[in-house]
């Protein structure tokens, strides 16, 4: 009997309009892989992240988040700061874990936390 492994975790987000979330997640350099009525897959690099239409979604109760392990995480920082995706309090900062980090946040209050292993420590 083989061993079972998993290969891949996709996050599946909220979304109050589609249509809002691909003009978003395009600013930060996402394409459109797929659409249905009520889903959408965008793509970036290795990244796909996935969004499950909820028109009566409340952004203010919305608790979905995933991290995303990432390279060039300052110049990723500097060009979302730049179109406004950054968290009011997601500055970008070293974890004292060895990973320097930042948030984002969309228009229905999807946190991604965008991270990088720092080998030697903050610049």
């Amino acid at each position: 009997m083989s061993t079972p492994t998993l290969n891949k975790a996709i996050p599946v987000l909220l979304s109050r309009n589609l249509d809002h979330t691909i003009a978003f997640y395009d600013r930060l350099g996402f394409t459109l892989g797929s659409r249905y009525n009520d889903y959408l897959i965008l793509s970036r690099d290795q990244i796909e992240l996935h969004f499950s239409l909820f028109e009566e979604l409340d952004p203010e109760q919305n608790a979905c988040t995933c991290y995303i392990h990432a390279r060039g995480v300052k110049t990723l920082y500097e060009l979302w700061l730049h179109v406004g995706a950054v968290h009011p309090d997601g500055a970008l900062h070293y974890t004292g874990h060895g990973m320097r980090e930042f948030m984002a946040l969309d228009q229905d209050k999807n946190l991604l936390r965008i991270g990088e292993t720092m080998e030697s420590g903050p610049e």
